[in-house]
Order: structure tokens, then sequence, then C-alpha cells
């Protein structure tokens, strides 16, 4: 986009044809196409068109001009007492001192139009709707007109930011009226969100379309105050101090807990937005919004702001004590600042400051309705280097980043529907070369934003129990369950113990007599459509419990072979003897022979064939490729089984599963064992970095093991002495340090070091424990994700953990990039656990510890060590309540800490970005 034209810096609607091939021819109008647009919009039930731009206001009548109104005789009728525009006469250009006065920003909200000034004056201009005439407002030329205070006083304060509101849910007129009995009086005594329906009509208004609604103006000056005045009266209905503070409760004629302390700069507000979410339907909107107020949680009405230290505050309101208006402050899952975008710059200068392109856009019905009385989403759009969504639903806002490709920024945004994209929008992109690009986007089918992460669900009709991602085809393998008619159990080979031949039959009988089973199976699932294009099951009785996709390296031509890896278990009660097996899939092109049909069949070209099986005294629980091997656990031991293949002449038995694609040559697959390690008891998990091996045990803890390819041997280096079960494992990469992750069932997370110089490793045969953190919850899973240089200086590889738990939480650990932080970090989590307000009294860091006083017979299955005396992990939750706290909290906190504001909001930032990539890595953004 061109930031000469009128498109540039504003927001400009226009209608086509979409059923033509071509488009409609542009008409000429009379905009102002000389200068960048601050705003436009429509007044006068849209027989007016608005446009604001920083020399003054144009108002159209079609595509011809119809007044000017010039910034420098805004300034000087407001200051003057506007006596030409209450005649409404047009104002015209003069050579008075007031012509460097430029408009900083501009509000549009029918029938009144709110212009910022840059000497720090706004002036409110009204629109005649039977002439459709523009002219000054007659009222509040003393609050607007004057940079010295207003009705609380208080020396000069310049306007900074300013907004108007039209109060759809009649949520700020509950204030104005006497406190009622019933419902709402429970309300206000509960402090729920305000909303509700009240009765009377004070200062409200009717505009073209047949909505009722109270209009009322936000104004935020430079000393922190914020003001809302009711319209056309100019009634104070709210007011505060030191909003720019960000305090947790903002209230009528209230300030900030403290004042801005020694050091700091007071902090205001450069931007503001009041919106409401959940109003009644509009006359445009037909049935639309109706359903939106059922489907979309009870109404709310929300604050936004920006300082201009770029931090974003967000608050809700809600009734107090005897029905006062408050508004308190949302934690959202929010970067700590939110800079604009590298090519979003001023678009004009005047004397006491630049003019900028607003940064919220409000959006309706994005998104798709997933089910029946609910209407896509709606909320706030707020636009930068990181742009983010503010999604109303369920009472509150969700705030989910909108991931743009490396350079760009987002300047502009609206939703965008058509036939080939139902539930769009459109993006301003502009980079660091100030070139202007438009995105065209669309969240993924049946992507849901009400929650506090976008997801999808998945409908498998079965139940997830592992997932593997399978690089060569761009598919996932999942491992499903699900109930399935009967099918008999393999017969059972002759000369087994009587006892476990008996529990054999009396499985299998059960089995027939319920009539079903619980069936076990392997699918490839397809990201683009998330359908089924391949399924495989497992024998009867068998259960699926490791998948993997590896590439072994064929000993005989020296080639690599990606192949998918099944790990399965047969269980026919407690008397009869745990067996194995392993299946080894070519996932290839095309059908295979004895598959199950796809869903839908002639949809997917991929499909998969079993190339090898083979049979093991003891569960398959764990798979991994260790230096072109085939990595595996059966019971307590683990193998490493090395690929050879070979040409054969005669084709594959039937009863093997096995095919061939047409014209495909057989090809015979042998797996040689080449080396093997016993473990104490049952191995749980096993996880490979170059050729060490940490292999996690049922009821020994963690075990570090070294393969060596010339001698084949898997040897042991170290390992924990301590009982605790372990579930998952992983290394965590660090430059040149590797250190071990592992958690066990009793939801301790535990960080480990093979350190053979330490003094407390028995010379390496012990591992050294440095961290432990409880989760609360046993984690099932771990995923090493690799992590972006933190500056251009850093060479180092380093890489952090995703874990997900049983109770389906997703945790992140990463190592800190700079050691010396970690004392400064240190004492701020400890400053934050003396000063915020925890959850029912309860202290984090009691939780985390992973001591136990009980008794070691007390615990049951659970073990809990002896405490560390250093944790050696920092609670990244706490650390990033950091942010919510205001600014003066902020500084007392860091001092406490031994530090300052700046330096430990430097810190703190870059634990955020840390914390941001990790996400955009999870959802798949990057």
């Amino acid at each position: 986009m061109d930031r000469d034209g009128l498109v540039a810096g504003g927001c400009v609607e226009f209608a086509a044809d979409t059923s033509k091939p071509t488009f409609p021819r542009l008409l000429h109008v009379e905009f102002a196409a000389d200068t960048a647009t601050i705003a436009a919009g429509s007044v006068c039930g849209g027989r007016r068109m608005v446009q604001a731009f920083a020399q003054g206001v144009r108002i159209m009548a079609g595509t011809e001009a119809q007044q000017d109104f010039w910034a420098a005789e805004l300034s000087l009728a407001s200051a003057s007492g506007g006596s030409q525009q209450q005649q409404g006469q047009e104002l015209g250009p003069t050579g008075s001192a007031a012509a460097d006065v430029a408009i900083a920003s501009a509000c549009i909200l029918d029938p009144y139009i709110l212009v910022r000034l840059t000497d720090g004056t706004a002036v409110l201009l009204e629109v005649d709707a039977s002439s459709g005439n523009v002219s000054l407002a007659p009222h509040g030329r003393d609050i607007l007109g004057s940079s010295k205070g207003s009705s609380s006083g208080g020396g000069a304060s310049r306007i900074e930011a300013c907004c108007l509101y039209q109060d759809t849910i009649n949520a700020l007129a509950l204030p104005c009226q006497e406190p009622q009995h019933g419902q709402q009086q429970q309300q206000r005594q509960h402090g729920d969100a305000v909303g509700s329906p009240a009765g009377g009509d004070h200062g409200r208004q009717r505009d073209g379309s047949g909505d009722v609604g109270q209009f009322f103006c936000a104004v935020c000056r430079s000393d922190g105050r914020l003001e809302i005045w009711c319209l056309p009266g100019w009634e104070c209905v709210f007011q505060c101090r030191n909003a720019g503070e960000g305090p947790s409760v903002l209230q009528h004629g209230g300030t900030s807990p403290t004042d801005s302390p020694d050091g700091v700069s007071p902090s205001h507000i450069a931007e503001l937005r009041l919106e409401c979410f959940g109003d009644a339907p509009t006359a445009g909107a037909a049935g639309a919004g109706a359903a939106g107020a059922a489907g979309a949680g009870p109404p709310q009405l929300v604050l936004a702001a920006l300082t201009v230290e770029n931090t974003l505050l967000v608050y809700q309101a809600f009734l107090g004590p005897r029905g006062s208006l408050r508004f308190r402050r949302l934690h959202l899952d929010l970067p700590p600042t939110l800079p604009p975008a590298a090519a979003a710059l001023p678009l004009s200068s005047g004397a006491a400051g630049p003019a900028a392109v607003p940064r919220f856009v409000r959006f309706d019905r994005l998104g798709e309705a997933l089910a029946p009385g609910e209407v896509p989403c709606w909320g706030l759009f707020v636009a930068g280097q990181s742009p983010h969504l503010l999604v109303a639903a369920r009472g509150t806002l969700y705030a989910h980043p909108l991931f743009l490709p490396a350079g760009l920024g987002a300047a502009g945004f609206t939703p965008f529907h058509n036939v080939n994209c139902p539930y769009g929008f459109i993006t301003a992109c502009v980079g660091d070369g100030g070139r202007g690009s438009l995105q065209i986007c669309q969240p993924p089918a049946r992507t849901r934003l009400d929650c506090p992460w976008p997801r999808t669900k998945i409908l498998l009709k079965a139940t997830p129990l592992r997932v593997a991602h399978y690089p060569e085809a761009d598919l996932f393998a999942v491992l499903a369950s699900r109930q399935v008619p009967y099918r008999p159990f393999l017969p059972e080979e002759e000369g087994g113990e009587p006892h476990a031949s008996y529990a054999y039959a009396l499985a299998d009988a059960m089995a027939k007599a319920r009539g079903t089973m619980e069936g076990h199976e392997v699918r490839l699932i397809d990201p683009g459509t998330w359908s089924t294009a391949w399924r495989y099951s497992l024998l009867p009785g068998e259960r699926a419990l490791a998948v993997k996709a590896v590439h072994l390296r064929d000993t005989a031509t020296g080639s690599t072979v990606p192949l998918l890896a099944v790990g399965a278990a047969f269980t026919a009660g407690e008397d009869y003897p745990v067996l194995g097996r392993v299946l080894l899939f070519r996932v290839h092109r095309g059908p295979a022979e004895g598959a199950a049909p796809a869903e839908a069949p002639g949809q997917h070209e991929w499909s998969a064939t079993l190339v090898y099986s083979r049979d093991f005294r003891g569960p398959v629980s764990a798979l991994a490729c260790l230096e072109g091997y085939l990595l595996l656990s059966a019971g307590n031991r683990i193998e490493t089984l090395a690929l050879s293949t070979a040409q054969r002449a005669q084709q594959p038995a039937p009863d093997t599963g096995e095919a061939l694609l047409p014209g495909e040559q057989p090809v015979a697959y042998k797996f040689n064992r080449t080396a093997f390690y016993d473990g104490p008891m049952l191995v749980t998990s096993l996880k490979v970095v170059k050729n060490f091996v940490a292999l996690g045990d049922a009821q020994h803890s963690v075990q570090f093991v070294r393969y060596t390819d010339e001698n084949r041997q898997l040897l042991l280096l170290g390992k924990d002495f301590s009982k605790a079960d372990i579930t998952t494992t992983e290394f965590l990469i660090s430059g040149t340090s590797l250190h071990m992750v592992c958690g066990d069932g009793s939801g301790v997370l535990r960080l480990l070091s093979y350190a053979p110089s330490h003094p407390g490793s028995w010379r390496g045969q012990k591992l050294v424990p440095w961290g432990a953190f409880q989760l609360g919850d046993a984690p099932l899973s771990m995923l090493r994700i690799q992590l972006k240089p933190a500056s251009a200086t850093d060479k180092g590889t380093r890489q952090a953990v995703l874990l997900g738990d049983l109770a389906g939480g997703i945790g992140v650990v990463a190592p800190l990039v700079r050691a010396e932080a970690l004392p400064v970090l240190q004492g701020v989590q400890r400053e934050l656990l003396r000063t915020l307000r925890h959850a029912a009294g309860l202290n984090p860091a009691s939780f985390r510890m992973q001591h136990s006083k009980l008794t070691p017979s007390a615990h049951g299955a659970k073990w809990f060590g002896a405490p560390l005396k250093d944790p050696g992990v920092l609670d990244g939750d706490l650390l990033l309540q950091f942010f919510h706290l205001p600014r003066s909290q902020q500084s007392q906190v860091s001092k406490a800490a031994g530090s300052s504001r700046e330096p430990v909001l430097r810190l703190e930032t870059c634990l955020a970005a840390r914390q941001a990539q990790l996400e955009q890595e999870s959802q798949g953004g990057g």
C-alpha cells in the first residue's frame, strides 16, 4: 500500500462484485489524496463520509467534498469558544501562530467526530442528522480545549489519548442510578462484570439505524488521569489517577496504591479504546447479533490502553460496593511490550508530537461457528511488530499471537469473507524496508479461538495413545484404541505352562462373552485435512505402546532407510507372561494389499506396508534410533538391531502382511542384534543424543549409557541411585553442556548431570542432581525443541524441553543464556513470593519443593528424595507475573532484589521472548 494515498494510514471500505472476473472501475472522489489518512468512517447514517488527515478533517457527500475543518482553525476555535462553528460556518485557513498544529488522532462514531490535536487539546464535532452538516459541539470545550486541567484541577495536563464509546449494554449508566434490589444488587455484592440491562434512559440517544445507546468520551491526560464523560451533557461518570501505572483496580476517584517512586518517570497512556462485547443486535447485523449475545457469554465492557512504553493494559468493568463502577486488570498472556510495526512511522509531525495510525481495530464475526447457536468471535486486534488478537469470550479476553513472516509487522487489520475465504481476515503488513503488502489469512478449519490457545478438535472415534511425526510424508502416525467386535486370539504354542495356558484361554473366553474387545491400531493422519489416510489393526489382545519415525542405515548398501517403528505388548492377565513385538512399516504412495481402506477412497495417496515384525520376551515400551541402528527396550533389556536388505526372487507369503507395489522388486528386511544392555527392572523411556542414551526405569530412576561402535557395546557411565518411578526422560542441551531431564510418577521434574569431576558423583558413578521442580502431575512425554540464538554473538547450541503431563498441561524447560542473570532472577522470584497475593493463600515455593515430610512407608508407590540446597530451577509462571504489577511495585520489587527496574525488565523481556518462540514452535507457527 502507498503511504501517500488514502489507504495508507486509514481504513477505507469498498464493495466489489465478486461474480465478475474484473474489478469495478475506481471512481474519482475528492478525498485528500496528497497526504496520509489517519482515520476514515461514515456518519449521518452513511450519508456522509469522514476523512481525518494530519492537516484537517474533510466531510464528503458522495464523491464531492462538503466541508473542511483545518487543524489550526480547530485549535483556535476550541481555545476561543468556537463562535464560528456554533453557527455552522466552515473554517478556513488563516495565518495564525497555530498553523503548526496537526491532528494526532481521530475517532469517528456517528453522530460524533472526536479529534485530538498535537497541542494537547481535543475537539468534538457533532453531525446534524437532518441537514447532514457538521459543527463544533456546543459543550465540553472547557474540558477538551484547555490543557490546564479539568474539573479535578491540578495544573497543566495535556490530552494524550481519547476515544468515543457507545454504551449498548448500559454499563456506564449504572453509576448514575440508585442501587436496585434483586439480581443487580447481587451482582454488585459479588463484583460481577457489568452489562446487565437496567432501567432508565438517562443520556440516551438514537442514531439513524435505530440502535439505542448512550455515548461517552474517554480522555487520558499526561499526568495519568483517566476520565469518562457522558455526552452530550459532559457529566463525569468515572475518573481516576495514575491509570498509566497499570494498577490492579481502577476505581472512581481513586489512585494507584503508591505514587511513582524516585527514578521512575511517570507513565501515561498513548492510545485508548473502550469497547463492549455481547451487545444487542443491530439492524445491519440481522439475527447474527442475537446469536452472538447468546453464544459469546455475558456482556462485558473492556478498556484497552497502550502506554508510551508500548505496554498493553486491558481492564474489564465490574460493579464494586454500593454499585460503584470499577475496572479490574486482566492478566493476559501477552509480551511485556508491543512495539509498533517497523515501518509504521508517524504520518505527520506537529509542534507537540507526531501523529500515528491507530493500533486498535475492533473485529466481529471472525472464525467459524462450530455449534448451533454460536457465532464467530469478536474482539480487538492490536497491530504492531507482535500483533495479537484479543478474543472476547466466556466473560474474559483471550490473547492469541498472529505469526507473520520474519521481518514483517502488522499495521492494519480487517475481517474478510468471501467464497474462497469464508472465515478469514486481511492484515496490512510492513517490513523493515518500508515495503507494504497484504496478507490474506484464514484460521484452520474448525478452529476454536475462545480458549487460551487456538485449538482444533479432530474426530478420531478412538482414544489417541501416542503420536509421532513422519517427516518424509509429512504425516502423523497415531496409536489409537477403540472398541471393536470380538476377534479370537491366535492359537497358543504348545508346551507352555498349564497355569499360563489357562489364563490365556480365560482372557479369550471373557472377550468372547462380552462380544467386544479393545482393539489397538496404527493410523496415518494427513495434517492438511486431518483425515485418516491409512490404518493397521494389531493382533487381538495386543496393546500399542510406542511409535517412532526412524532412519536406519542399511549395512548392505550403506543407504539410509526411513521406516515407521511401532512397539507393542500382549497381555492376558496377571498370570500370563507379557510378550512384546516390534513392527516396521514402509510408508509409500499408493494403496497396499490387505490394508484397511481410507475414510475417503481416492483422496489419499499415502499408504504403508508391514516389512518386518519380531517377537520379544517383554513389552516393547520404547523406541529410538542410535547411530543408524534401531534401539528398543524389551522389558528390562535394551537392544540395538542392524538393518540389512537383500532382493529375493520369491513373493512374500500372504500371511506375513507384506505387499509390493506394481513393478517393485521384493526386498527382504533382516535385523541382526548388535548390542544389548540389561537394565534394573522395566525400561519406560529411551532418549538418544549422538551415542549417549538416557534410560528411564519404572523403579530405579535414570541411567546414563554410552554406545561404542568399535566394540558394539552399551556401557554404563553413571546412574541415579534414587528409587523414582520414571515416566519419561529427555536431554537438555545448553552450549557444550549436556543435562538430563526426567519426570516421575509423583509429578517431580528432576535435572541431572554426568560430572565425573564433581566430588559428590563418586567418580562419575552417580549422576549429580542439581534441579527439582514439582509439577503437580506426572509428565508423560517430552520433546526437544531447538532454540534460536539469543543474539548475533551467541554461537552455542541450545535446546529446550517441551513436556506434557497427565492432566493435559504443557510446560517448557529452557536453559538460561546468561549465567549472571540467575542471581537477579532468583532475587526477583524471592520478592514476588513475598509480594504477590497467591491463590488461596498457598505458597508456590512450598508447592514446588519435591521433598515430602511423610515417612517413606506412607508414600505408597511415590518416592520423594531429600530437598536440594539450591533447586536450580526458576518458576517462569511466577516470574512472568512481574509484568502484571504496577510500575511502582515493579520498582520496589527490583530494588528489594538488589537491582533496578530497567535491568530486570530486560531480563524478564528475554524470558518472555523465549516463551513466545516456544509457543510459536509448539503451535506450528515457525
